[in-house]
């Protein structure tokens, strides 16, 4: 078994068997092979902004580690890249040079004589080009791009390509059938000088048709202004002299600089940090002139098709004066196919999907890391059914401000454990639903079975703050088409998704001991709930869950049992010694359409009456009103459970609290409590 060292300022020649021999690169990682409990350890107070691909296995009891050494933070292993060389962006100013006649023969494209086409103006004042609009349209489908030249002249013809003469590109397919202004920007703007001669001239790289082609609009046929045009033989090379014919175009100026800046980005970023702080996205709108009116300080934006990212620094300062990170590579490091494989002390961030992508693994282990502001999951295990995705544990870890879901095991899968962790302010992206702080579910999509991805256990974890104001984005935890899991001893609180505890479509699960408050979301119907069980289709029954020991307090519903629209059962679940207090719209929502049968609800605390209880549509405000439509004593307590400060989240029972002994023996599977002097997470 060997120690492998990694730094910023190694040498990937060494041997990395040393701080002093250490490697520099995770390529090198990447390229290496290792043997089973070999230790990969990464300095800290360093960063990479590479991706750890995982090269080789180790075994059972000898796992391949990667870890920290030396003082300081934690390494980071970074998805974004530093940006710089800012160029300020100002917006069109006042129209300079306008040529409003036309006829009909400035065919761009049409054979090898009109390769470019020209228009000569002589500014009457100095000013610098921002961007050039000209009549155009479009006939049948050519292939390439479209855009402006600004040439010098020489003897009144045009001459050369003046400095920073080139416009950003326009797509020829994307120009219209029919005749409209298409606007040209540059990205640093030229400068022309009072009384000097120059050539507005458009060019194209696509090939010679007499079918496919811009054509430069006659905007008024017949009638010449008298200016010099000239269409450039791609045969000779030459120009040839066409006066009196125009183009109609308009030139302007460069306006009042603002405070958004302009950088080289030539792939598909999805997130921008100035000094690691997230900034705002805005969608692109055709152009930076209408999508800088969306922008303000704290934003940023992408024009995929001129490969430039614009910021509005949140302080209107040149971001050139701050570190600048545009996420980059998909995954901060991807172990797929590899088993027995710990990650320790690691900090993964800023990717433009996942933290920790792992797919077809076994007995993967994650402890104190962090992990954020990931695009998508921060971490994501997957399985495709040969019994891979198993086994693996998440262990005292930070994992915050991801798009997605923080946790997510999905399709195939078993037997992982996830203790300790602190999982909040994930779920933001109002692109992706049914996302969750920590979440569970068995695949592939409409082909869903429980039992592929069943057994895990979820505990001691904080679980808090995830998820926006939209759609059923944001649970605590979520079990959705998973088994047998149990889910214990968990303080889970102020998200914004369908539940503290959501158990969906999974049967044989026990959640006991936690601790969920806050639930208060109501942007939508199936959010807002402290603990959920349901059903809404009809693909799995709901049964035999075990729900136990739980304090749920404020939340909009409390406890929610959900079998609507679907044709499966909703069973044999037991709700026994619980508090739950303090529901806003409803302490329980039953509504199981008739699907329900042999569900228990005994030794539970709903405080004093009134209560609220929808039981199959029927509002019951009374215990005893309740238990008729149940069919039977409940064995409630029916008075407040006296929390010692709920307020401040301190939910121990006072001295004196009804609630003390008051439960019904659950048998020793479930004596069980927090250990001595230990607390909720």
């Amino acid at each position: 078994m060997s120690t492998y060292y990694v730094k910023n300022g190694g040498s990937d020649a060494a041997s990395g068997l040393s701080d002093a021999l250490a490697w520099e690169t995770i390529a090198k990682v990447n390229g290496s092979s290792f043997n089973a409990g070999d230790s990969i350890l990464f300095k800290r107070d360093s960063t990479w902004r590479e991706q750890l691909t995982v090269p080789s296995s180790g075994s059972a009891g000898l796992p391949i580690t990667f870890g920290a050494y030396g003082t300081g933070a934690d390494p980071i292993i970074s998805g974004a890249d530093l940006v710089t060389g800012w160029t300020q962006y100002a917006p069109a100013g006042a129209a300079q040079d306008t040529q409003d006649l036309s006829d009909a023969n400035g065919a761009l494209g049409y054979d090898r004589y009109q390769a470019k086409l020209a228009q000569k103006i002589t500014p009457a004042s100095s000013y610098a080009i921002q961007k050039v609009s000209v009549w155009m349209n479009r006939y049948n489908s050519p292939s390439g791009n479209v855009w402006i030249e600004i040439w010098s002249s020489s003897g009144g013809n045009p001459n050369a390509l003046i400095t920073n003469g080139t416009s950003d590109t326009v797509s020829a397919g994307g120009i219209s059938t029919t005749a409209a202004l298409v606007d040209f920007n540059f990205t640093t703007p030229p400068s022309l000088l009072s009384g000097t001669v120059y050539f507005v001239v458009v060019t194209r790289d696509y090939g010679d048709s007499t079918s496919n082609y811009i054509k430069v609009y006659n905007y008024a046929a017949g009638n010449y202004a008298g200016g010099t045009y000239w269409e450039w033989d791609s045969g000779g090379p030459t120009w040839t002299d066409k006066t009196p014919r125009d183009m109609r175009f308009t030139v302007y100026s460069t306006g009042a600089s603002t405070n958004i800046y302009s950088a080289s980005c030539d792939w598909a970023a999805k997130e921008v940090f100035e000094d690691g702080t997230r900034l705002t996205a805005i969608a692109w709108d055709t152009n930076i002139a209408t999508t800088s009116a969306a922008m303000s300080a704290g934003t940023w934006t992408l024009d995929t098709g001129g490969d430039l990212v614009y910021v509005w620094a949140a302080d209107e300062a040149d971001p050139d004066t701050h570190a600048m990170e545009v996420t980059t590579r998909d995954r901060c490091v991807d172990g797929s196919g590899k088993d027995h494989i710990t990650l320790d002390g690691l900090d993964l961030e800023q990717s433009n999907s996942h933290g920790l992508y792992s797919g077809d693994s076994t007995s993967v282990v994650l402890s104190n890391c962090e992990i954020a502001y990931c695009y998508a999951t921060g971490i994501y295990m997957s399985g495709s059914g040969g019994g891979e995705n198993t086994g693996h544990s998440y262990l005292s870890n930070h994992i915050h401000h991801n798009g997605s879901t923080g946790i997510s095991n999905v399709t195939y899968g078993g037997d992982c454990t996830v203790r300790y962790n602190s999982v909040h302010d994930n779920c933001w992206d109002t692109t992706d639903n049914t996302t969750a702080g920590i979440k569970f579910y068995s695949g592939p999509f409409g082909s869903e079975d429980p039992d592929n991805n069943a057994g895990h256990t979820i505990e001691y974890n904080h679980v808090y703050s995830n998820g926006v104001a939209s759609g059923v984005r944001g649970a605590g935890i979520w079990c959705d088409y998973s088994n047998a899991n149990t889910i214990r001893f968990n303080r889970i609180h102020d998200n914004l998704g369908p539940g503290g505890v959501h158990v969906e479509k999974s049967s044989n699960c026990v959640v006991t001991y936690n601790i969920v408050y806050g639930e208060l979301a109501d942007h939508g119907p199936s959010v807002g709930r402290g603990i959920t069980m349901s059903m809404d289709d009809g693909s799995a029954d709901v049964s035999d869950n075990l729900i136990y020991n739980n304090t749920v307090y404020n939340c909009r519903e409390l406890f929610v049992m959900y079998g609507a629209g679907s044709t499966k059962n909703i069973s044999n679940n037991l709700i026994k010694n619980n508090i739950f207090l303090g529901g806003v719209d409803n302490d329980f929502f039953i509504y199981t359409q008739g699907r329900a049968s042999g569900n228990a609800f005994s030794y539970n605390c709903l405080g004093a009456e009134p209560i609220d209880v929808d039981w199959e549509g029927a509002a019951k405000t009374t215990y005893a009103a309740w238990e008729t439509a149940y069919g039977g004593t409940t064995h409630s307590v029916e008075a407040d459970p006296l929390f010692t400060n709920a307020a401040g989240g301190d939910f121990t029972l006072q001295a004196g609290s009804p609630c003390i002994d008051a439960g019904v023996d659950l048998g020793t599977d479930y004596q069980m409590a927090l250990a001595p002097g230990s607390t909720w997470p």
